[in-house]
């Protein structure tokens, strides 16, 4: 089962990583995997974490223009 520890504990460890150079205020980043979903509720909670701007879209199908807008 996974905890609120164990998210916690897995954000703090990519922080720790050398993904941290690729996160910070300033990038931005547009989810578009549902945030039930495990992996994109790590990767949203790393990010926010890091300051990263999220964005969240269910459009797949429209997906490329809106990397567009959300630029």
């Amino acid at each position: 089962m996974l905890t609120h520890s164990n998210m916690l504990s897995e954000t703090r460890g990519v922080l720790a990583s050398s993904l941290r150079t690729k996160l910070g205020p300033g990038r931005r980043m547009l989810m578009f995997l549902p945030l039930a979903h495990v992996l994109a509720h790590a990767i949203t909670l790393v990010a926010i974490e890091a300051g990263v701007e999220v964005g969240f879209t269910s459009d797949i199908p429209g997906l490329v223009p809106e990397f567009a807008v959300f630029r």
